[in-house]
């Protein structure tokens, strides 16, 4: 069961009242500016019309909305149960705007079904390659995330315009303003207060910006004229073209590599003693996303994915709990019917994104590092963590060369963002690193003996080779300890003991191979007024003792050769 970190207001599974929780949900679609940017970016970049915008844009703050709320269920079959809001997915973008260049929105809609029908098949498929997700892999992606939103936050904060050129005082008074609110309010403040932090900071943004002239006529223009109530519109027109397959699944994986990145997030600040990733949670939530892509397909809207920023949101304001998701998911669903509330978001100042995106990158890099900590090193770990950045980093610092090769159109989508490049890299290197690496180690070891250092030894051998966790090693150690002492004090085995030890990165197993009598394990620990009278009370202990010390303990005979596997989740 996960233990509640102290450093949270509200966790997972901890509801707020009604007005703080519409309050927190308000601040979380602050946090989605691309809900309303995006859509505006792909019609812009693919030639289309002003009139195609607004459907766009409610279809999928609709298809946003539903993955929201499927993913706070906490169910068995969708659903991670974590606080893990979605957005138009920045992934998407080179894929949807070929797509409607090529076949217009029709086409558009047609392949984002296929996206996520694709993001739902990895969903179920996830278990048997989580080889291909360990902890490098995961943490890796959720800092290439934090990384990847460094030029666009940085740039919106000081006010780099097309021409390179920096915004003058104004704008950088009301960036700097907002994020001096936003960061002193989570560090100094009350409890309470630390909850609103970004939309205490951001209003102050609006207002400062609006008396300094930042928010021109035109934006006024625009919030003004954008209808109160409009109801949307489904489009039912889909197409389909084999030929852009593969740029929607490449936006796919990384869609999916990112959810499990993100619900390891979750995972992770929502307990302090995580250890590793629930692999059938993390299923439930790419499955989650996946419904919101197919949402958008289906409904006429742009494919959907997790935001990081969001959670590093609600670990900036201590609140994760899930129930903020149904209202963050409902006042998605609301904006497509209120156009005018989603043109206030889509005229928010540049340098106010800016210093929202640098507030919530601070704890999205810092959460990625940690989870890369949790393992040890290795040298092949080193090289496709050390690879993998740099190639990612390359997009962003010299996208030039990139675009010197004429690669075909189904790689746009490979090279067009860092975290791409990134995730893809990391998967297909630790996929090859694993070549020739050993997983399976044997020894024998006879129980008569000073058996304490061979032990003690082998076993440390094995945390350096495969980068086992200290406290995993401990217990098999321990366990092992325990074992040898009992076969010794009732002459179990009748000659040497051999250890075959494996590892696959999550789970390690020593099976304990001799011929002798079988030994015995127990559920309960004997009592101490027992330790007088029961001739048998020291094996009883070290049976119980050794089952204590693993995560699972078997054993059986056969035709007096003993089996014994002690297993550890790692």
């Amino acid at each position: 069961m996960a233990k509640r970190p102290q450093n949270l207001i509200y966790s997972a599974n901890e509801a707020p009242s009604f007005f703080t929780a519409l309050a927190l949900a308000l601040q979380h679609v602050i946090g989605l500016p691309s809900m309303v940017i995006l859509p505006v970016v792909i019609i812009k970049e693919a030639g289309g019309t002003i009139d195609q915008i607004q459907p766009l844009i409610q279809m999928s703050l609709i298809a946003g909305g539903i993955g929201v709320i499927l993913q706070s269920l906490s169910s068995k079959y969708i659903g991670s149960g974590f606080l893990c809001p979605q957005n138009t997915g920045a992934n998407y973008i080179t894929a949807s705007v070929l797509a409607v260049k090529t076949g217009g929105l029709s086409l558009l809609f047609g392949m984002t079904l296929i996206a996520g029908l694709i993001q739902a098949s990895f969903a179920l498929a996830v278990k048997r390659l989580r080889t291909w997700f360990p902890a490098e892999v995961t943490g890796l992606t959720v800092l290439m995330v934090g990384l990847s939103l460094i030029k666009i936050s940085i740039s919106r904060f000081f006010g780099l315009t097309a021409s390179g050129t920096v915004a003058g005082w104004r704008s950088l008074l009301v960036a700097a303003l907002s994020l001096a609110l936003m960061s002193s309010i989570s560090i100094f403040s009350k409890k309470k207060l630390r909850l609103y932090s970004l939309l205490i900071g951001a209003a102050a943004g609006y207002i400062t910006a609006f008396i300094l002239g930042l928010i021109n006529l035109e934006d006024i223009e625009k919030f003004r004229s954008a209808p109160l109530f409009s109801v949307p519109r489904i489009s039912y027109s889909y197409s389909f073209d084999f030929s852009l397959v593969i740029p929607f699944m490449v936006a796919a994986v990384v869609s999916t590599l990112k959810t499990f990145g993100d619900i390891t997030t979750c995972q992770k600040i929502n307990d302090t003693d995580w250890k590793k990733p629930d692999i059938s949670n993390i299923s439930r939530g790419i499955l989650a996303d996946a419904c919101g892509t197919i949402s958008a397909g289906l409904l006429g809207g742009t494919g959907q994915a997790s935001s990081s920023s969001n959670i590093g949101l609600a670990l900036a304001t201590g609140a994760t709990s899930r129930y903020i998701g149904f209202y963050c998911g409902a006042i998605l669903i609301l904006l497509s019917f209120f156009p005018k509330l989603a043109a206030l978001f889509s005229i928010m100042p540049q340098p106010v994104m800016g210093a929202a995106l640098i507030y919530v990158v601070c704890f999205t890099i810092v959460t990625g590092i940690q989870m890369i900590s949790t393992k040890i090193l290795d040298i092949r770990k080193i090289f496709v963590i050390g690879f993998s950045i740099t190639a990612g980093l390359s997009v962003d610092m010299l996208p030039e060369i990139y675009r010197a090769f004429s690669m075909p159109a189904w790689l746009n989508p490979l090279f067009a963002s860092s975290l791409s490049l990134a995730a893809v890299t990391a998967i297909i290197l630790n996929l090859i690193f694993k070549i020739g690496k050993t997983n399976i180690f044997e020894t024998k070891i006879s129980p008569y003996t000073d058996n304490y250092y061979q032990i003690r030894d082998f076993m440390s051998e094995l945390e350096m080779v495969w980068s086992v966790r200290d406290d995993v090693i401990y217990r098999a150690i321990s366990a092992l300890e325990e074992f040898f002492e009992t076969a010794a004090r009732l002459k179990l085995a009748k000659n040497d003991i051999l250890l075959k030890v494996t590892y696959d990165e999550f789970n390690l197993d020593i099976v304990i191979i001799y011929k002798g009598e079988l030994i015995m394990f127990y559920d309960s620990m004997p009592a101490k007024e027992e330790a007088a009278s029961d001739l048998n009370y020291a094996s009883r202990l070290s049976g119980y003792l050794i089952k204590t010390y693993t995560d699972r303990a078997e054993c059986r005979s056969d035709d007096g050769i003993c089996f014994v596997k002690l297993h550890f989740i790692h």
